[in-house]
C-alpha cells in the first residue's frame, strides 16, 4: 500500500487568453489504503484530476507523488496504478480470463517475455502458464465470478462486466486502484449491490483507492474521505458525517443533501447563545458568537427540523413556528413535507430551484423542507394541514461569511 501526494497541481487546456483552467492548484494527501472519493458536478476537475494520477494527461503545473516516487513523467504503465474505466474498456473478442490476463500478459511483455506477445492472442497459450491461471482466478473468485473464465463478455450482464474491469484492475496488484464512475450505466439496484462489492473488495485487498463520481450517495456510502470539488479547486475535503453535518458553505451544503438556506440577522446575544429572525419569528442557534446585527447565513438540514398538526401541538417552548403543509413527497421509508411558514419578514431564501436547497421564496411566502419518517399511510399529513415546525438549535449549520 502506498499513499498519493497532489501538490499544487494544475491543469489547463489550450493556451493564452483562450485556456481553460480544468484542474485548479489542487493540494491533496490521501493515505495508504484509504478509499478515497473525488465528488463534484461535471466539469468540476475531477476526472481530470484521475486522469493526470494515471498519466493520460500532463499536469501543466504541480508534482504527483505515489509513495516516495515522482512520477509526473513517469508512463502510465509504468506507474504501478490499475484503472477501471467508466466504459468497462473490456475487449468484446476475448473471453472474460483472456481479458483479466490483459494485462498480466502486457506487464510480461515490457518486462521481456517473448511468450507473453503470443499468449495476447491465443487462449491456449494465455492459459498455459500456471502463474496466470492461478492469478486469474483468484482475481475472478474475489469478485464474485469464479468459473467465468470462459464466458465471452456480450454473455454477461452489466453487473458482471464492472466485475470483471475491476478483476482486470486488481489481477496485476497495483498500488493505486482508480475508478473513474464505473458504477454510472448500471441500474440502481445493481449500484448499491456493486458499491457494497467494491467496498468490500477494497477492504480485502487494502489498496489505495481513488473513486471518482458525481453522485453523492456513492462516495458518502463507500468513502473514508472525500475531496469535494467546484470549478477546478477542492471546496472541501473531509470524511463524510463531516462533510454532510458541517459544510463549510452553503454550496457544498446545497451539493450533499438537501438544505433549508437563509440569509438574515443575529437580533440578540446572551449567555444561552444567539437569536436570529426567521420569518415573523426569532430562533436561537447553538455553537457561535455573532454580533446584534451581524449578517449570517443558516443552513438547516430537513431532518433538524420536526412536524406535527397543530391541533396535537404542545405550549411553545422556543424555536417553533406554525405553517401550512403546501407539498408532499412520498420517498418510501420517508416523507418530505413542504410547509409555508408564511409571509418573509427580512429573512431571505438563497434556494433556487434544482440547486439541492430549499427554504425557497415564492413570491413572498417561505417555504420549509422537512424530512419525516414514514409511519404508515394514515399518519401522513395532506397538503393544506395546519402544523408545527421545531428546530434543533444544536442542528442549525451557520455558515459565517459565506456568499456561496
Amino acid at each position: 500500500m502506498v499513499s498519493v501526494s497532489l501538490r499544487n497541481l494544475s491543469k489547463s487546456f489550450g493556451s493564452g487568453a483562450n485556456a481553460t483552467v480544468a484542474v485548479d492548484n489542487v493540494d491533496l494527501e490521501i493515505e495508504d489504503g484509504e478509499f478515497f472519493a473525488l465528488l463534484g458536478p461535471s466539469g468540476c476537475g475531477k476526472t481530470t484530476t484521475m486522469r493526470c494520477i494515471a498519466g493520460f494527461e500532463s499536469p501543466t503545473r504541480g508534482e504527483i507523488w505515489i509513495g516516495d516516487r515522482f512520477i509526473n513523467h513517469v508512463p502510465p504503465h509504468k506507474r504501478d496504478t490499475g484503472m477501471v474505466f467508466q466504459s468497462y474498456a473490456l475487449f468484446p473478442h476475448y473471453d472474460v480470463f483472456q481479458n483479466v490476463a490483459y494485462g498480466l500478459l502486457m506487464r510480461d511483455l515490457y518486462n521481456g517475455r517473448i511468450g507473453a506477445f503470443a499468449g495476447l492472442f491465443s487462449k491456449r497459450l494465455a492459459r498455459r502458464s500456471a502463474d496466470i491461471r492461478e492469478q486469474v482466478h483468484k482475481a475472478l473468485d474475489q469478485v464474485g465470478l469464479g468459473g467465468y473464465d470462459e464466458r465471452q463478455v456480450s454473455q454477461l450482464s452489466g453487473g458482471q462486466q464492472q466485475r470483471v474491469a475491476l478483476a482486470r484492475a486488481l489481477v496485476r496488484r497495483p498500488s493505486v486502484l482508480l475508478m473513474d464512475e464505473p458504477l454510472s450505466n448500471l441500474d440502481k439496484n445493481l449500484r448499491i449491490q456493486m458499491r457494497d462489492t467494491i467496498r468490500h473488495i477494497q477492504r480485502e485487498v487494502g489498496i489505495t483507492t481513488i473513486f471518482v463520481t458525481h453522485d453523492q450517495e456513492e462516495a458518502m456510502g463507500m468513502a473514508d474521505r472525500i475531496a469535494l470539488m467546484r470549478d477546478g479547486r477542492l471546496e472541501q475535503v473531509d470524511r463524510p458525517t463531516e462533510l454532510y453535518d458541517r459544510p463549510n458553505s452553503s454550496w457544498a451544503a446545497r451539493f450533499v443533501g438537501s438544505s433549508n438556506i437563509v440569509d438574515t440577522t443575529v437580533e440578540r446575544t446572551d449567555a444561552e447563545g444567539t437569536e436570529v429572525r426567521l420569518g415573523s419569528r426569532r430562533i436561537r442557534v447553538s455553537g457561535f458568537e455573532a454580533a446584534v446585527g451581524d449578517q449570517v447565513r443558516l443552513i438547516m438540514r430537513p431532518e433538524a427540523l420536526s412536524v406535527r398538526p397543530r391541533s396535537g401541538a404542545g405550549p411553545d417552548t422556543g424555536n417553533t413556528f406554525d405553517g401550512t403543509v403546501s407539498k408532499v413527497t412520498y420517498l418510501g421509508p420517508n416523507i418530505v413535507y413542504t410547509v409555508d411558514v408564511g409571509a418573509d419578514d427580512g429573512a431571505t431564501s438563497t434556494g433556487a430551484e434544482g440547486s439541492g436547497a430549499t427554504g425557497l421564496l415564492t413570491g413572498t411566502r417561505q417555504l420549509v423542507e422537512v424530512t419525516d419518517t414514514f409511519r404508515g399511510a394514515d399518519a401522513v399529513l395532506s397538503v393544506g394541514t395546519e402544523v408545527q415546525l421545531s428546530i434543533d438549535p444544536d442542528r442549525i449549520i451557520v455558515a459565517e461569511g459565506d456568499s456561496s
